[in-house]
């Protein structure tokens, strides 16, 4: 995810146990690194002889983020 969010001009901010925050300056270039991502994890999870698939969501937020204050 990072080369991708790279090559699309990104950046990843934040990290979680299960979530990714990251920024782009464009709503198309986060589309598009949504695309590829969801494209390798297609060919991931068909090269996998096991029964379990990898399945990630995606959310675009179009506003701004306002951090709080202490």
């Amino acid at each position: 995810l990072k080369k991708l969010v790279k090559k699309q001009y990104g950046s990843i901010y934040n990290t979680g146990v299960d979530s990714v925050l990251t920024e782009f300056s464009r709503a198309v270039n986060a589309f598009k690194c949504w695309v590829e991502f969801q494209l390798a994890i297609k060919e991931k999870n068909s090269k996998q002889d096991n029964h379990v698939n990898i399945e990630f969501r995606f959310r675009i937020n179009m506003g701004d983020v306002f951090y709080p204050i202490s």
